[in-house]
Parts: C-alpha cells; sequence; structure tokens
C-alpha cells in the first residue's frame, strides 16, 4: 500500500487527498461544504473525487478514511450529531460510502484523525499526546501509547475534558450542555461576541487590536485564553500528556491567541524561562491534519474497524 485515500468533511470546507506513508500529500480536492446542498450530493461527490484520487495512484485503493465532525455511534457507522454540519445527523455515511464507492470504510471523528495526523508528523512520537483544535467548533482528541483514546462524554454533548466552566452562569454551548470550551474559544462563539459587541465578525479583529483599545476586545480575547488554558490543565490532569498541540482556524486567524496561551504557561521558548510540565506545540500540518490522520488511519487501523462492502440503508 503506496498511498492512501482519506476524506474530512469539516464545517467549512470537504478535502479528499491521496497520501503518501509518510504524509505527504499527492493530491488533493477541496469543496466548500454548504455548497452540497444535500446529503446525496455530499456523498457523489466523495465518490467521484475517491475514483478519481485512486487514478492517479495508478491502483484502486480498496479502502478510505473518512473524517467527520460530531458523535458516532458504537459500531462507527452512523453519526449521532454533528453540530457544525448537519446535513450528517442520523446519517449512517459508513455504510451509504462502503456501498457507493465498493471501497471498505473507516469512519472516525475528525478530532481523532486531525489528532493522528498531528502526532504522526511529530518525531519521536510522544506516548502520551493530545490534540486541541479550534475551529469553527472545538475537537479534541487523545493518543496514549500509539491508541487513540475514548474520551468520556454524556451523550450528544463535548467531552467532560472539554467542559471548562462548571459555575451557575457558564455559557450555554450549541452541544446543550453548560461551560464548553467551544463556547467560548471556537470560531463561531468569538463570533458571535464580536457581533454582539457590534464589531465586524472577523476574527483577525481580535489580533490586530487586542493588545490595545478597545477593552472589550482585549478581555474577549483574554476569556478565551483562559478558556483554553484550563482545557490544557483538563487534558494533563487527566490524560498526563506529554505535549499538547494546538491547531485549527481560529489559531491561524489570531496568532496572537496561541502566542498568550504560551506566556500563560510559561513554556520554554530558549529565553531561559522554566518550562512546563506539559509542553505547547502548534500544530504543522494547518487544515490538512483531518485529511492527512484519516489517510494514515487506513494503514494503522485493524481490518474489524472498517465498514465493509456491502447493502445499506437507502440515502
Amino acid at each position: 500500500m503506496t498511498a492512501t485515500i482519506g476524506v474530512d468533511v469539516g464545517g467549512t470546507n470537504t478535502r479528499a487527498a491521496l497520501v503518501n506513508h509518510d504524509a505527504t500529500v499527492l493530491a488533493c480536492e477541496n469543496e466548500v461544504t454548504l455548497s452540497f446542498g444535500g446529503y446525496s450530493a455530499l456523498l457523489r461527490w466523495i465518490a467521484e473525487v475517491a475514483d478519481a484520487l485512486s487514478a492517479q495512484a495508478g491502483s484502486r485503493a480498496s479502502a478510505m478514511g473518512l473524517a467527520v465532525p460530531g458523535i458516532l455511534d458504537a459500531a462507527r457507522t452512523r453519526v449521532i450529531r454533528s453540530l457544525n454540519v448537519p446535513l450528517l445527523d442520523g446519517r449512517e455515511i459508513g455504510r451509504h460510502l462502503a456501498e457507493l464507492t465498493g471501497r471498505q470504510v473507516l469512519l472516525v471523528t475528525d478530532a481523532d484523525a486531525a489528532t493522528w495526523g498531528e502526532w504522526a508528523a511529530i518525531r519521536p512520537a510522544p506516548r502520551r499526546f493530545a490534540h486541541l483544535r479550534l475551529g469553527t467548533g472545538v475537537a479534541c482528541g487523545v493518543i496514549v501509547g500509539g491508541a487513540l483514546q475514548t474520551l468520556e462524554r454524556e451523550p450528544s454533548r463535548h467531552a467532560d475534558v472539554l467542559v471548562i466552566d462548571r459555575g451557575e452562569d457558564a455559557k450555554e454551548c450549541p452541544c446543550g450542555g453548560r461551560g464548553c470550551l467551544e463556547a467560548y474559544a471556537s470560531g463561531a462563539a468569538l463570533a458571535r461576541e464580536l457581533s454582539r459587541l457590534g464589531y465586524a465578525s472577523s476574527l483577525e479583529l481580535l489580533h490586530a487590536r487586542g493588545d490595545g483599545k478597545p477593552e472589550e476586545l482585549r478581555s474577549l480575547r483574554d476569556r478565551a485564553v483562559t478558556a483554553v488554558d484550563t482545557a490544557i490543565e483538563n487534558l494533563a490532569s487527566r490524560y498526563d500528556v506529554e505535549a499538547v498541540v494546538l491547531g485549527g482556524g481560529v489559531l491561524e486567524a489570531v496568532p496572537a491567541l496561541f502566542d498568550a496561551i504560551v506566556d500563560r504557561k510559561g513554556v520554554t521558548r530558549g529565553d531561559g524561562r522554566t518550562s512546563m510540565k506539559t509542553p505547547i506545540r502548534r500544530a504543522v500540518l494547518g487544515d490538512g491534519a483531518g485529511v492527512i490522520g484519516a489517510a494514515l488511519l487506513v494503514r494503522a487501523a485493524p481490518t474489524s474497524a472498517f465498514v465493509p462492502v456491502g447493502p445499506s440503508n437507502s440515502f
């Protein structure tokens, strides 16, 4: 197996890529998720692009990795809930794609795929590792001993380690819970706060003007930093991770957020300061983490983890 196919369905974009064993992207296709207009159109696009990428590889790939945002059922064939791509809600997308493409499908969350991709990019690979991703929503994955961990959560809600405020006034989260990191530091939450304050919803405002006036922008950014800081403490406490990698579109738009989180933690940056127990690193794969991780997981996952080719319910 020289190259594998990965697909990452995101709240903004859907990507499909042919990825080499060393995580090199050989070919990639990208489409705005909303442009599909419906579930069936999304499936058709994935099937067509998978065939095209497979042809570029010179042989027909018999399996593909599919990363989706949301919570999966225990069998990992169906999306129970997807806050940022609701057209996936309740869909047996693993089975549907296996039937449509004639390939075995490895269905994973976008959090696990991105975590695997970023972990594979670190050498030597940490034994206990966490990846926290701030995008339209918030995602988190943990690897211990080379295996992805199942994070504790209530049904259809964010993982427990992502609950950063348990006070009575904790913010409501779109997942139905309260105090989740997504309600404080996701791209959607920060854009809503900017609009509420009377600004354009562009996150770059928090980077360009957050260190000066007006004060409310600085305060908004500081609250996001505190929220992320608490989530990192949760991860360090629960899993004793050796490294935490931060990534996602929010940090791309607001680099000052990453710098502020590092400053809060006192991580060594070559200036002689004492390093913290759990170093924080910046993600290196960017928006490609999910699609690369999905493709690499095809190589690592046991055969039993794949949805086999066969009949499924109508879609």
